[in-house]
């Protein structure tokens, strides 16, 4: 249970990198080229953004889902020590 949850803190880590990288880029390219950039270039940079957000808040709900099975499974044993003191 707990790799489970450490993977996918990993891929919640490198998945907000990813948006931060494509929110960067797509501040730039507005910034700087804002003349030059094709509008599909653009449609896709903001596709890219929305389909990380996405997958950031799934992350985010399978990691808090995850920290609640280890809540319940810590308190388990808690109790099953308790028991045999």
């Amino acid at each position: 249970m707990l790799d489970a949850y450490q993977k996918e803190l990993q891929r919640n880590i490198d998945v907000r990198k990813q948006l931060a990288e494509a929110i960067l880029d797509n501040y730039r390219m507005n910034r700087d080229n804002s003349s030059t950039v094709s509008p599909e270039i653009q449609t896709a940079a903001e596709s890219k953004i929305t389909d990380l957000r996405i997958k950031n808040k799934a992350n985010v709900d399978l990691m808090f889902q995850q920290s609640r099975k280890l809540n319940l499974l810590s308190e388990k044993l808690s109790l099953w020590d308790k028991a045999f003191i």
